[in-house]
């Protein structure tokens, strides 16, 4: 089934189910990997088995699956793109960057910035989507995510349109599908009277 997963477990690892009927009989499945967005297939591995759990490298990748019957007859294949996004680790803001063990974090790992003012910024040369990924709370505040010179405000103390009552990691703070080609992220801590402190777990781009 087409689609897009963005990959925020603790270990960045997943899983993927499958299943097909036909008229004879679906006896194994088969799956490949390649990385996006030219990246040469992998070798077709054959399973019995209808789910499979993925680790992937940092980047976008489309894994496709298809089925075979007792015969031999294999269906066409069938796509989902995944995105594993870089890590906090891998950015750093202008000033007041502060890095923290986080057990319930993606990768184990938590961005926080508490001074308002202070900014980070990323750029793509073939993005599609950007995804920013991180922590919701009480404690925490406002961030201004910049995309190609236009501006969102995210408050990161609200969650589902209430005030947060505990922290919650690996939360989709902010997304945006892209028309491929470059372009450029900066993300400002904005604060909020006594909530200065936001955090951020990976922010990426889908190629």
């Amino acid at each position: 089934k087409a689609g897009q997963t963005i990959i925020r477990s603790v270990d960045a690892r997943f899983s993927v189910a499958w299943s097909a009927t036909d008229n004879i009989g679906v006896v194994r499945y088969q799956w490949r990997t390649r990385s996006r967005p030219a990246g040469v297939a992998s070798a077709t591995t054959t399973t019995t088995s209808s789910s499979g759990t993925f680790r992937f490298g940092v980047g976008s990748w489309d894994l496709d699956v298809r089925a075979v019957d007792a015969v031999g007859n294999a269906s066409p294949w069938r796509t989902i793109r995944i995105v594993v996004p870089r890590d906090d680790r891998a950015f750093a803001f202008d000033t007041g960057t502060a890095r923290r063990s986080a057990t319930t974090a993606y990768r184990e790992t938590l961005t926080l910035n508490g001074t308002p003012g202070s900014s980070l910024t990323l750029t793509s040369d073939d993005g599609t989507a950007l995804y920013v990924i991180g922590r919701v709370g009480p404690a925490y505040g406002r961030m201004r995510i910049t995309v190609d010179g236009v501006s969102t405000i995210v408050d990161t103390g609200f969650y589902k349109g209430n005030r947060a009552t505990k922290n919650i990691d690996r939360l989709i703070l902010f997304s945006q599908t892209l028309t491929a080609g470059p372009h450029t992220v900066t993300i400002t801590n904005v604060g909020s009277k006594s909530r200065v402190t936001i955090a951020i777990d990976a922010i990426d781009f889908a190629r």
